[in-house]
Formats: C-alpha cells, sequence, structure tokens
C-alpha cells in the first residue's frame, strides 16, 4: 500500500510540475493553443459554451482581467488545468460578431507569457464584414501594448474594442463594419485614455480618423513616446517672509516670491510639457518668519570662457550697476569692477575678459529684507587663450518627400552617448545637419504640431482629441566620422 502511495504522489506532482528535469532545457515557451471549442470563425448559439484547452498547465491567477469579449456580455469563467472554459450569464449577445479576447499576460507556471493574444469570433449571421485595421507599434522597446478602437459618430468617440499587440509588436482589429475609427495605444493595460497617457507611454494614429467607408483594409503604425506629466504641488517650503520653495509631486523644486502683506496665499501656476500648456492651484497659510541669514552663493558658471553666471540661494535686490558695484577682479594688486546684468531675482551675469585668469570677488549682494553677504566669495576663473571653432564634427545632407504642409523636424541621435542634433524645415526639403560629433546615430523626421518643444515629438492628445504627427525612422543607423559628408540621405514621411 505504502509502495502505491508514494507513486501515486510521484504520478500526481510529476504531471503537475512544469520545470523540467536535471539538466534539461528550461521552459521559456508561453503556453499555446491545441483545440478550441466550438471552433473559432463559426457559428454560436446563444447559449453554447466556449473550450479553450491549451498545451499546458495555465496559472490560474493570470486569468483574472485577462478575458474580454466584444460587444460586452457579462459571462463567467471556469479553469480547471489546462482548460479554460468560458460561459454567458445569461445568452450571448445576438450581434452579428462576437469577439472574445484573452491577454498575452495568461502565463504557465514559470510566468511565460504568450507570443499573441488569442482572438476568437464566432458569428450568427453569414453576411460579414471583412474591414480590417492592422498596424505596428514602433519604438514598443519590449513592451506589451494594449490598443484601444474607438468608432466616431457625430464627433463622439466610442470605445467598441480593444486588442493587444504580439511579440513582433503588431496589432490587428477585424470583422469591422464600415466606419471611421481612431485608435490609441498603451503601455500595459487601457483603462481610461485620459488618464492613462499621464502614466504610461502611449501612442495614437497620425490621421484624423481611419476611414473603412471607402477602404476594405488600412494599415497603420503608431508611434510610441513618454507620459505626458501633469505636475501637482504637494507641498510649500516658506524660507521667510519673502520667499519659498513649491514643492512638486515628482520631486521638483521651484523658488517662489512671497508678495508683501499676504498672511494666505492662493498659488496658481500656469505651466506646460511638452504638448499643452494647465494651470494648478494651492492654498497656503503663511507664517511670520523673521529673516536674518544673508544671501548665499548656490552656483558659479563660466559659458565660453568670457561669460559668468551667479545663481542664489534666495531673490535678492536688484542694485543699480554703478552705484552698487558687486563683481571684482584682481589685476596688479588693484580690484577693479566688471559691469553686470541683473537677469532674475535669483541670477546675474557678468562679461570676463577673454585672457582673465583671476580670483572673482562677490560682495554687497543683499536680500528682499537688506540682509548683506558679509563675506566674499572667491573664485578662479580658467580661460582659454582661443577658441577652438574647427569643425570637428561630420554633416549630413539630405531631402524630406513629405506632401503635407506642416514643418518637418530632422532629428539625429547618438545611439551611445547624449547627443543630439536638429534641422528645421518649413515650406523648403532639403536639409543638413553640420558638425555632428562623431558616433551612430539614427535619424528620423516628423511633423511639428505645436506644442511647448519643437524638438518633441507630438504623440497626440485625448480632451480634445489630437491626432499624432506623422513620421519615418530612417531605416539604418549611419555612422558619422570627423570631416566626413553624407550626401543624398532621403527620408518620406507618407
Amino acid at each position: 500500500m505504502k509502495y502505491y502511495l508514494f507513486l501515486f504522489t510521484y504520478i500526481f506532482f510529476s504531471c503537475a510540475s512544469q520545470g523540467s528535469p536535471n539538466g534539461g532545457p528550461i521552459d521559456a515557451r508561453g503556453p499555446q493553443v491545441v483545440n478550441i471549442y466550438p471552433n473559432n470563425k463559426s457559428i454560436l448559439s446563444s447559449e453554447d459554451k466556449i473550450v479553450i484547452l491549451f498545451d499546458e498547465l495555465i496559472n490560474p491567477i493570470t486569468i483574472v482581467n485577462a478575458i474580454e469579449i466584444f460587444p460586452q456580455n457579462n459571462f463567467s469563467y471556469r479553469i480547471s488545468g489546462k482548460k479554460i472554459t468560458i460561459s454567458p450569464e445569461n445568452k450571448w449577445n445576438n450581434s452579428n460578431v462576437l469577439k472574445i479576447k484573452l491577454s498575452r499576460y495568461i502565463t504557465d507556471y514559470q510566468n511565460n507569457f504568450m507570443s499573441s493574444p488569442i482572438e476568437l469570433f464566432y458569428f450568427n449571421s453569414s453576411e460579414l464584414s471583412n474591414k480590417v485595421i492592422s498596424g505596428k507599434i514602433v519604438n514598443a522597446d519590449n513592451q506589451l501594448f494594449e490598443l484601444g478602437l474607438y468608432e466616431i459618430k457625430n464627433s463622439d468617440y466610442k470605445l467598441i474594442e480593444k486588442t493587444e499587440s504580439n511579440e513582433r509588436d503588431i496589432f490587428e482589429f477585424k470583422y469591422l463594419n464600415a466606419g471611421e475609427y481612431f485608435i490609441t495605444a498603451v503601455s500595459d493595460s487601457l483603462v481610461n485614455i485620459q488618464d492613462d497617457i499621464r502614466k504610461r507611454k502611449y501612442g495614437m494614429i497620425t490621421d484624423s480618423y481611419i476611414d473603412l467607408i471607402n477602404s476594405d483594409t488600412i494599415y497603420t503604425d503608431i508611434k510610441i513616446d513618454s507620459p505626458i506629466e501633469q505636475l501637482s504641488i504637494q507641498s510649500f517650503e516658506q524660507v521667510n517672509n519673502g520667499f519659498g520653495y513649491i514643492m512638486y509631486d515628482n520631486g521638483k523644486k521651484d523658488p517662489f516670491i512671497i508678495p508683501k502683506g499676504k498672511d494666505s496665499l492662493l498659488i496658481n501656476l500656469q505651466l506646460k510639457n511638452r504638448l499643452e500648456s494647465y494651470s494648478i492651484n494651492y492654498p497656503i497659510i503663511l507664517r511670520d518668519v523673521i529673516d536674518t541669514i544673508p544671501p548665499m552663493i548656490k552656483s558659479f558658471e563660466t559659458f565660453n570662457n568670457n561669460i559668468g553666471e551667479i545663481t542664489l540661494n534666495e531673490p535678492i535686490q536688484h542694485l543699480d550697476n554703478q552705484n552698487n558695484p558687486i563683481i571684482f577682479y584682481l589685476k596688479d594688486s588693484i580690484y577693479h569692477t566688471l559691469d553686470y546684468n541683473f537677469i532674475n531675482p535669483f541670477t546675474i551675469t557678468f562679461s570676463l575678459d577673454n585672457q582673465l585668469i583671476s580670483p572673482i570677488l562677490v560682495s554687497n549682494l543683499t536680500d528682499l529684507y537688506s540682509n548683506t553677504v558679509n563675506d566674499t566669495l572667491s573664485v578662479l576663473v580658467e580661460s582659454s587663450n582661443s577658441l577652438d571653432n574647427d569643425i570637428q564634427g561630420g554633416n549630413v545632407y539630405g531631402s524630406i518627400i513629405y506632401n503635407g504642409d506642416m514643418p518637418i523636424i530632422i532629428k539625429a541621435e547618438n545611439i551611445d552617448l547624449d547627443y543630439k542634433y536638429y534641422a528645421f524645415l518649413d515650406q523648403i526639403s532639403e536639409f543638413s545637419i553640420i558638425n555632428i560629433e562623431p558616433g551612430f546615430y539614427t535619424f528620423s523626421a516628423f511633423e511639428f504640431l505645436g506644442g511647448y518643444d519643437s524638438t518633441q515629438y507630438f504623440s497626440g492628445l485625448w480632451n480634445p482629441v489630437s491626432r499624432a504627427a506623422k513620421f519615418s525612422i530612417y531605416p539604418e543607423n549611419l555612422e558619422i566620422r570627423k570631416h566626413w559628408d553624407i550626401k543624398d540621405m532621403i527620408i518620406e514621411i507618407k
């Protein structure tokens, strides 16, 4: 009896186990469907159960929220080993096509994902529309994307279907009716597109709509970009009665000058990200903080060996350049003054002699409460006798094929280092990018649709709905060499 009990236990666990014997190959393949009943693309009665059989055990945890049915139906599911059974709560919707989609996130017990989502189509009519929208996710970076298909009627966008990209970043919507459509894509899962595009990577189609009235098959690529960040104020750090810091939810902080005579304040800021402007509000109660501490030098930088920039840790008074000298340099044992520019309450710039190698002294700086710097800061400015203006890089010359009427941005980006170069075209097709640092580069071009940064791709907005910019990526990476020219590059934007 013990022998048979042991044998039974061994067989049971060997069947349940998905691991490989010692020395065997590692299981890196996701579950695969071996049978479906009723057959995919067949007639389905209103009460039929759908059974999907896999080639290995399915992790039940990964089934939660992994099944979606379009049009929406109330349904239940049951998992038994390698089998999933899907049943209608009452009866299946009597639409011409019932679409059942199972996410790629369904895994085996080794957490291997499926290579493609499972898509089942069941019919109750022989009169079907075979219209299709397909495409590819560009810049997916090995992430899974869920796509939403919206039908456009009377300027209203109704989500009618979802699908996922496969392991080759391809997506497809099948058996669509004639109409006008819009598509969005977000990493992981689509929940609420207005919120999703601010939290996760996303993309949208590059046309205002997809016409499936006059066409049966449409192919469209969707370029993925970063989330559209909208900051909120987390707190306010008051330094004194006239100055403090606004603390944002991403860890960033900005200085803020407090108007005089206020004991409470509603901070209203107009901010902008790469695509849009927006406003945020934050109420604060102010404390009476006596300020007796003089301002301090926060940083000192030189630019092109002829401009010095001083940044203060708090706002200073706007001083008169002639009557209140603050910048000095030592030459022949005599301190000489330097003219300066008041850029903002925190920043002062001044000119440097190209031949100057000397201590720079900063004094007489006064904050808004008449606290004055009581020490001087000595900074050694290293300057060169001459500037090397030789062209050390390579040049790229080319042209854009484009039938639209928007300005075009051409971007060259180093593969290994943070080097980016741009060319801006308006009403002309030829471009040049001069003096590119040697290295390997990707090249792309895209429409400039507005936004607040002409170097950033416009990936679309949802409220109101705005299409993404048309784009093109040059098919190969190019090596840029010192003093070399690359000519006749052609980039076509469709």
